[in-house]
């Protein structure tokens, strides 16, 4: 954690700092360190003394918005008011909220954003302070439209894996800043039975399947084949498939339950 003591010298300094005129550099992660905490509310306090800033690094070098410290000076006006900041704030915020740089999502999810999971090892504890500002809120609105767009497009069992996943990293943001029952609408229509249905290695009775999956419960994709007991309800359900079209419709029936898992707190989230 950063010492108040320290921001406060910081602060003692400005008035040098800015006679000097030398632009001073935000702190950026070194690789393969832990993550450093970016105070962007000490840069935003020495702007406001005239101290100079140094350009900001690439997507501000990466740190993750859990990272960027705000608390101080939470509207950021005067450094979001620097284009330069702000671009590169923007950025980093839109990447984070794309997965770049995280555990990826997919089918072959285990140990990544697995969509029935409330959280993961790298999501968001609470609220990320950049989120509250006016740059935070347009860039979280604006991607979740993207999300929905993605939905509108047309999705198969793994796209929805994937559009799914940037919402078990951001968590509980959904609940404070992204009510909208619009797009709760739009989430709960999602089919996912009808995407399960392609990803299967056999045609199957869509009724039946519903009703195979109905006795499922969402759980985490592990080893190669399913319990004794669920591997006996496919048998009946998809019979005389080989060892590796048992594991393969698993591995659907399993993501799509899970789905159905994740689409259901999502939808709770976003609902009023």
């Amino acid at each position: 954690m950063r010492s108040d003591e320290l921001y406060d010298l910081a602060v003692r300094l400005a008035p040098r700092l800015a006679a000097d005129a030398v632009p001073v550099r935000l702190p950026c992660p070194v690789p393969g360190r832990r993550r450093a905490l970016i105070p962007l509310d000490l840069a935003d306090e020495l702007l406001e003394l005239g101290v100079p800033l140094a350009d900001p690094p690439p997507k501000l070098g990466g740190p993750g918005a859990a990272h960027l410290l705000v608390h101080r000076r939470p509207q950021l006006t005067r450094l979001l008011a620097d284009p330069r900041c702000a671009r590169e704030l923007r950025l980093a915020l839109t990447a984070e909220l794309e997965l770049e740089g995280l555990p990826e999502a997919g089918v072959s999810y285990h140990r990544h954003y697995r969509p029935h999971r409330e959280a993961e090892l790298n999501s968001w504890r609470s609220t990320p302070g950049i989120c509250r500002t006016p740059l935070g809120r347009e860039v979280l609105c604006a991607w979740l439209n993207r999300q929905r767009e993605r939905l509108r497009a047309g999705l198969d069992l793994n796209g929805l894996v994937h559009v799914l996943a940037p919402f078990v990293h951001i968590g509980g943001v959904v609940d404070e800043l992204l009510k909208d029952e619009t797009a709760a609408r739009e989430f709960a229509s999602v089919d996912v039975v009808a995407l399960v249905l392609p990803d299967l290695p056999a045609e199957a009775d869509r009724p039946a399947i519903e009703g195979l999956m109905a006795t499922m419960r969402p759980e985490d994709l592990i080893g190669t084949r399913p319990m004794p007991d669920l591997r006996t309800r496919i048998d009946e359900t998809l019979p005389d498939l080989s060892e590796s079209q048992v594991a393969q419709a698993w591995k659907a029936l399993q993501t799509g339950v899970n789905c159905q898992e994740g689409l259901r707190r999502l939808v709770a989230r976003l609902s009023g």
